[in-house]
């Protein structure tokens, strides 16, 4: 069973770096003529670097700023890039960027050509997606993921944590200091962490009183409900970890704290999502039996509404003026129309987490047959009460 054949959600993946080598040399073939010839050939050898060092991965990102400078280059990357996460097995995407500012357009601009492409995917394919962009807690109740890798001091990550965010981006730098959320919780109760692997909700520490830390860092004790978004290549590419093997989900799956499988930048880091569920696995930290269970389990860290929410009417305030669309958390794909002049603001149906896990079952189980261990409704549901208990 191959995760590739089972549909997968990915939550965290930025788009400028999640372009694939064929869009690059799209790119390139567009700037000829614009830019100097050496630097082609320069890019170029970049983009055939099959090692892709460290070295190599930074000075990918600086030329992928040199070749997505105007609207028509932002609605061919996230176009391509919504063809190869579909096919690479995803139903559900959040795909993340910042706003900028190119020679002819505005931040406004970029955002809403984004939303278009999203909207005219999802006409013609079946993968959900949304655009994560900069956000603002002031703004309402909306939703927060922190991005928590490569940060200075552990004091700047504790000081982050402190804004209570929905999840946390790769967790390089958590620890634990016990390894059950501390409510006797046990290893079957599922709607309470990923309950996956043989030291799923065991002690993590060597001490009688389990007080042993795992590694140095942010305690994570008081946030145990947090789903991290794993990140395993990045983190060996970016060398935040030396190996698969030393990987910090290890950490995360005997603290029982909810998580997901990412890939960050599958283009400038050469992996996909399928790769890393295969790594995950073929490096000892999860069995081939967890994927279905946390395949289907992820539908609860997803910025979908769920069925109560929309039932009671909780919506996403659209923005209001200009300055907003760089500072809304989520978007649906068609939230974003132009606010000046007559133009309005409007929503598709939305999407919930339990209309998302039943699609997913359906087809997982089309796959591995009705024995395929799955998440279900009240699972989603044990898991958001949880949450609210404890922030």
């Amino acid at each position: 069973m191959d995760a590739v054949q089972l549909p997968t959600i990915e939550l965290h993946a930025h788009l400028n770096g999640s372009i694939s080598p064929a869009t690059m040399r799209r790119l390139l073939e567009a700037k000829r003529g614009i830019l100097p010839a050496d630097e082609l050939a320069r890019i170029q050898h970049l983009v055939d670097d099959t090692k892709r060092d460290l070295q190599t991965c930074f000075d990918l990102f600086g030329c992928i700023y040199k070749l997505v400078d105007n609207l028509a280059a932002l609605e061919m990357i996230t176009r391509d890039v919504l063809h190869e996460f579909q096919a690479d097995g995803i139903v559900y995407l959040e795909l993340r960027s910042t706003p900028k500012a190119f020679a002819d357009s505005t931040k406004q601009q970029y955002v809403e050509t984004i939303l278009r492409v999203m909207d005219a995917f999802q006409a013609e394919h079946t993968m959900w997606c949304r655009l994560i962009i900069s956000i603002d807690r002031t703004k309402g109740s909306q939703e927060m993921t922190l991005h928590l890798a490569e940060l200075d001091t552990p004091d700047e990550a504790a000081v982050l944590l402190a804004t209570n965010p929905d999840r946390i981006g790769h967790g390089t730098f958590l620890t634990y200091t016990r390894a059950d959320d501390g409510d006797g919780g046990d290893e079957d109760d599922r709607g309470e962490g990923n309950g996956c692997g043989d030291d799923a909700g065991r002690d993590c520490g060597d001490g009688d009183d389990n007080k042993q830390p795992v590694r140095g860092g942010v305690c994570m004790d008081n946030h145990r409900h947090v789903p991290i978004e794993v990140c395993l290549t990045s983190n060996i590419r970016c060398k935040t970890v030396d190996t698969a093997h030393n990987h910090h989900i290890s950490d995360i799956v005997r603290a029982n704290q909810p998580f997901c499988i990412c890939t960050d930048d599958k283009g400038v880091f050469a992996t996909t999502v399928s790769r890393e569920w295969d790594l995950a696995i073929s490096s000892g930290h999860l069995q081939q039996s967890d994927v279905t269970w946390l395949t289907t389990i992820t539908t609860a860290y997803t910025f979908l509404p769920t069925a109560a929410e929309v039932a009671s009417g909780c919506t996403v305030a659209p923005p209001t003026k200009e300055a907003d669309v760089a500072t809304t958390a989520t978007m649906d794909t068609a939230t974003v129309a132009s606010t000046s002049g007559s133009a309005s603001v409007h929503y598709r149906p939305r999407e919930t987490q339990e209309a998302l896990l039943e699609r997913m079952v359906a087809q997982i189980r089309a796959v591995v047959g009705t024995e395929a261990q799955c998440a279900t409704p009240a699972d989603l549901t044990a898991h958001h009460q949880h949450r609210h208990q404890h922030r």
